[in-house]
């Protein structure tokens, strides 16, 4: 029986192990990540990356799941500290994990533009790169966008994180989630195809005439070898 690996007492890894449905739970899944602030030209744009679980609890990704050491960087805007920077960093966390990444832009301390994008992630999912733009100014180093983001999930909207218990707040989605907004703080691109079709949310009747929102999975496609 091939191994592959050794788990922490000692047994090796198998097949069976990594595809059984009791270590789904164990898995995680990496994700490359930048936070931070960019300061220029009268412009601030802020930049987070959050775990969020229910009802609505966010905490930074970047200490909630295990940091993958060796891998973290910073990068300067400028010779200036007050310009600000980016931390870039890979994370693991555990499947199903709800990434938030957010991008705040203020220009002369007004309000100018607040987006969000929600990922879920997902080993089977599509990989998935976002990118967020940045302000631009003669001191940057950084040109005009970064990679934000980089792993398998998928993109979710309000009502398929209910089904997962978690409420977004309505004040919240007319802040950060008009999707104008959103196409002017980042580019969502899929990278590679997903392996497995994701879960579709259902609308299913109770017993007593409630109607709730539910995931039904899907099958995934069957792949027939070609012989050419």
């Amino acid at each position: 029986m091939a191994t592959l690996g050794v788990k922490p007492d000692g047994t090796p890894f198998t097949l069976e192990d990594l595809f059984s449905g009791t270590n789904q739970a164990e898995r995680t899944e990496e994700v490359l990540m930048a936070y931070g602030k960019v300061n220029v030209s009268n412009q601030l744009a802020t930049y987070a990356v959050m775990t969020v679980k229910p009802p609505f609890k966010r905490e930074s990704a970047a200490n909630t799941g295990i940091r993958i050491k060796g891998a973290d960087h910073f990068a300067n805007v400028s010779d200036w500290e007050g310009n600000g920077g980016l931390s870039i960093c890979k994370v693991r966390h555990a499947p199903n994990t709800v990434i938030l990444l957010q991008a705040s832009w203020k220009r002369n301390g007004a309000s100018l533009r607040d987006a969000v994008v929600f990922v879920r992630l997902r080993a089977s999912g599509p990989l998935l790169n976002v990118v967020a733009f940045l302000p631009q100014a003669r001191e940057s180093r950084l040109g005009d966008r970064v990679v934000m983001f980089t792993g398998r999930g998928d993109i979710m909207d309000a009502e398929e994180l209910r089904v997962l218990g978690i409420e977004v707040p309505h004040r919240f989605q007319d802040s950060y989630m008009n999707a104008e907004e959103i196409a002017e703080c980042f580019e969502v691109t899929e990278v590679v195809s997903e392996a497995v079709p994701r879960p579709v949310i259902a609308r299913v009747a109770t017993g007593d005439g409630k109607v709730h929102l539910t995931e039904m999975p899907v099958a995934p496609r069957r792949r027939l070898r070609v012989r050419r």
